[in-house]
């Protein structure tokens, strides 16, 4: 009996709902001197940090990001000071609790930059179950041209898929229960449903035909 081997690409997709996210707040301020402006950055931030705590948040599982004071020149020559302060929280989706901290921004007039970024909690369970998949697909097809030709599938020769590298950054949940109380409603931006994330895996099967 001869044997052969035929490779077949196989693929798989799913798309999923982002069910944490990482909210950035950079406290930035441009002042006259360097105690003036670190001054504005650390107080905004104690005071956002207090309120965050007061609502149930851990504040130890708040990640520091970039902080910085440094003297800039303009086009006046005048020398003022720009300092900016960063920080990150890690947390479940929780529209309610994202619109909470922009309000608290708003309403204090702080000058901060707010950015979102989404994930998914179990992303490596997902690609996971999504190579198995993909490894079915390319068996499926496999079989299907081996019996026109009337043979059929007996292994798999080799099996090549990517090299995934995941950033587990997002993947990070911060501790206990946010129990956001304060500040004013907002009852349609409230229900907004968290984005959503299209994740494939594709994978080359050399399948042994006899």
């Amino acid at each position: 009996m001869t044997m052969g081997k035929l490779t077949i690409e196989g693929n798989a997709k799913r798309v999923c709902h982002c069910d944490v996210m990482k909210i950035t707040v950079d406290f930035r301020t441009r002042e006259t001197s360097t105690t003036e402006a670190l001054e504005k950055v650390m107080n905004q931030c104690e005071e956002f940090l207090s309120v965050l705590d007061e609502n149930g948040v851990d504040i130890e599982n708040i990640v520091l990001g970039d902080t910085s004071v440094d003297a800039r020149y303009y086009d006046e020559g005048e020398k003022n000071f720009y300092a900016s302060r960063e920080i990150n929280i890690y947390s479940a989706f929780d529209m309610k609790f994202l619109n909470f901290i922009m309000s608290f921004i708003k309403n204090k007039n702080f000058n901060a930059d707010v950015d979102c970024d989404y994930g998914i909690s179990n992303i490596n369970v997902i690609h996971k179950e999504l190579l198995k998949e993909a490894v079915l697909d390319s068996k499926t097809k496999a079989e299907a041209i081996a019996e026109s030709v009337g043979e059929k599938i007996t292994g798999i020769d080799t099996i090549k898929g990517p090299n995934r590298d995941d950033d587990e950054e997002i993947h990070m949940l911060a501790e206990g229960v946010h129990k956001i109380s304060a500040g004013p409603s907002y009852k349609l931006s409230d229900k907004l449903k968290s984005p959503v994330s299209t994740e494939e895996e594709k994978v080359t099967v050399t399948w042994i035909v006899e």
